[in-house]
């Protein structure tokens, strides 16, 4: 299991095997001796019932090991060699349909969440005023999004944070978490039985009434599927020594990925910051 989740959830058959194992022993080994040291079972009354009982289902199972499970044991042993061989086999065959993908497995259901999260982020030292401005038409475009499907009834509210970007769900940005020039709007959707449009159907409509907006930095429309979510789908992590390479590369690689359909909201992961003015005194301001 890959990721966070994956890190936590390896502690659990860590645990769980050894403890199997201790009962298997218990079972085979310990168990057997106490029952062989025990008094007979009483015959009479309320415990009578039920010995009779347990009884009558070991009376079954000893006649399913005689008449079905010993043949098929003695069958197994004189053809040992196909037994071993259709054992091995079988082993290779569930090996290779789990490594190769052909078995799906699902740790947590692709449940879509209620809550869509849109950060944005202005050029560092952007006046407020512009970001407010931004924030606003996100704001409009959320309400219209949500006229157009059913109203205000589909919603539990929407929340607008001026000066944070909050969690995007995007990579980690290098600039800092709050300043002037970034913003958050949230809705929070009414589950999804209750209304008549997926929270990625909402978003998609949320994103297109938005369109391109001018001196935008990044904008991101995110929403959990499922627990552990809020990973982008696609991300590349670069490194270089020189700051001005791995600019470049990240700006040619955000380009290429812009010519791939169906892919949005591509940040390229650099940060600006903001400008930096080094002085030097002259020989008589040292003094």
């Amino acid at each position: 299991m890959p990721g966070v989740s994956g890190k936590f959830f390896r502690n659990i058959p860590m645990i769980v095997i050894p403890i199997l194992l201790i009962s298997l022993v218990e079972s085979l080994l310990v168990l057997p001796a106490h029952l062989s040291h025990g008094k007979p079972p009483s015959q009479r009354g309320f415990f009578g019932a039920i010995n009779r009982g347990q009884k009558w289902i070991a009376d079954k199972l000893e006649v399913f090991v005689e008449r079905v499970y010993t043949p098929i044991i003695r069958a197994a042993l004189r053809q040992r060699y196909l037994t071993l061989a259709f054992a091995v086999s079988t082993l290779i065959v569930t090996v290779g349909l789990i490594g190769g993908g052909q078995v799906k497995t699902a740790f947590f259901p692709k449940v879509e969440g209620d809550t869509i999260k849109v950060s944005l982020e202005l050029p560092y030292g952007s006046p407020v005023e512009n970001t407010e401005r931004i924030a606003e038409i996100l704001q409009r475009e959320a309400m219209a999004t949500m006229e157009a499907n059913g109203g205000s009834s589909i919603s539990r509210g929407l929340y607008l944070l001026v000066g944070s970007g909050g969690g995007g769900g995007g990579p980690v940005s290098s600039g800092p978490s709050a300043g002037s020039h970034k913003a958050q709007v949230s809705i929070f959707l009414v589950p999804a039985d209750e209304r008549g449009v997926t929270t990625a159907e909402f978003t998609a409509q949320w994103r297109a009434r938005v369109g391109e907006l001018a001196g935008v930095e990044t904008l991101r429309f995110s929403y959990d599927i499922g627990p552990g979510g809020g990973q982008a789908p696609i991300e590349v992590r670069l490194s270089h020594p020189d700051l001005e390479v791995l600019e470049s590369a990240s700006g040619r690689l955000a380009d290429e990925l812009a010519e791939l359909s169906g892919v949005f909201d591509i940040d390229d992961g650099f940060t600006e910051g903001k400008e930096q003015l080094d002085l030097v005194l002259k020989s008589g301001a040292r003094s």
